[in-house]
């Protein structure tokens, strides 16, 4: 099954406190709600705050730091990454992206010579964009405990390989009381795209989007220095036969990888998304996502060592 998102209908502004907004988004002949919730630049938000989740098709913005924001109304099947976010405008299917940036008006900064490989997502991708379907958005409120990604030093983190980059995180997905599968033809998905963040304030976009919003496209994404081969990443679970989907590239990226499910365990096991025959000159805005596919269980995994090289 392949995916699709999205254009996110919503934003929040970066500040010293939380921020959430919603908005119902036509999506597939029904209606969907996109949320998105960011904090301030460069702060930890206390656990509280982290745990609102955003739907599938459009996706919000994050705070830099374990929490993210998302939107709804994607569905699950369909090529394409997922889009959305704090930034973007307008909603659709297929993946849609917003730019944002900081400042007051101008053309986006230069992209420059590029990150050179191995390019580590958790150091250079802050911002989570997260996404689900209209059933799961719906509970995402300042607050809610849906979704929950976070550096970690519990479980398999306490437990990472020597030569481990980046980031390990926890993250947690607890599902809405009574939530059902949506009736959409993609069924049900929740998940979060690593992003990057927006540099200007872009009020062309609907809502506006603002500086330190997640970036789905607005602006272009970070140049990465050619001749990645593979993205790899090192995964586990508290359950054993967590099955989670992994996937990298919004909409406006310039390559599509389809997505992997893989069947997690209870310790370490490497896995990878291969690049072979992408091109992603340009620059890159969604540089990792996952998804879960069954929304009505609860589910805890870790991520570690994701790497492009």
């Amino acid at each position: 099954m392949t995916m699709s998102f999205c254009r996110p209908s919503v934003f929040s502004r970066r500040t010293t406190d939380p921020s959430f907004a919603c908005r119902v988004v036509p999506r597939a002949g029904a209606l969907a709600l996109a949320c998105s919730l960011t904090v301030a630049l460069g702060c930890e938000p206390a656990s509280d705050k982290t745990d609102i989740p955003n739907g599938p098709s459009a996706g919000g913005s994050a705070g830099s730091g374990s929490s993210g924001s998302g939107g709804v109304g994607g569905s699950s099947t369909g090529a394409g990454p997922g889009s959305g976010g704090s930034g973007m405008a307008t909603a659709g299917s297929g993946g849609g992206e917003t730019m944002g940036g900081a400042g007051g008006g101008g053309a986006p900064p230069s992209a420059g010579p590029g990150i050179p490989l191995p390019m580590v997502v958790t150091t250079h991708y802050e911002n989570q964009g997260w996404f689900g379907d209209s059933v799961v958005a719906a509970a995402f409120a300042p607050g809610a405990a849906v979704i929950k990604q976070e550096p970690s030093a519990e479980g398999p983190c306490a437990a990472r390989a020597e030569n481990a980059r980046g980031k390990c995180l926890k993250i947690t997905y607890t599902p809405p009381p009574g939530v059902m599968p949506p009736p959409l033809p993609g069924g049900p998905y929740v998940g979060v795209f690593m992003l990057t963040t927006l540099l200007m304030p872009h009020p062309e976009l609907t809502p506006p989007g603002m500086i330190g919003d997640a970036n789905w496209g607005a602006e272009p994404g970070k140049v990465i220095a050619p001749g990645a081969a593979a993205i790899t990443f090192s995964a586990a679970a508290d359950t054993a036969g967590t099955a989670v989907t992994f996937k990298a590239g919004v909409m406006t990226d310039p390559f599509a990888i389809p997505e992997k499910t893989e069947m997690l365990g209870t310790s370490w096991q490497p896995y990878s998304l291969s690049l072979a025959g992408q091109s992603y000159e340009g620059g890159v805005v969604g540089a990792f996502a996952w998804v879960l596919q069954d929304t009505s269980q609860p589910a805890t995994f870790y991520l570690d060592n994701i790497v492009w090289e």
